[in-house]
């Protein structure tokens, strides 16, 4: 399957080309180590919930 951009939105395009510039050169061991800092993984593993949306909001590492 190949990407189709004219699913998304003008401002999903930047966030999508924003995130994969900022993590090209991270392996998923060093994102998933970033992700463990976030609030939303602190706050959600200890009952191992489902991650709510809002916390996107206030992301550390963006």
């Amino acid at each position: 399957m190949q990407f189709n951009a004219s699913l998304f939105s003008p401002s999903e395009l930047e966030s999508i080309k924003y995130i994969a510039e900022k993590f090209k050169e991270m392996s998923a061991t060093d994102i998933a180590e970033i992700s463990h800092k976030e609030p939303a993984w602190k706050d959600n593993i200890d009952g191992k919930k489902i991650i709510p949306f809002h916390y996107a909001f206030g992301l550390v590492t963006v």
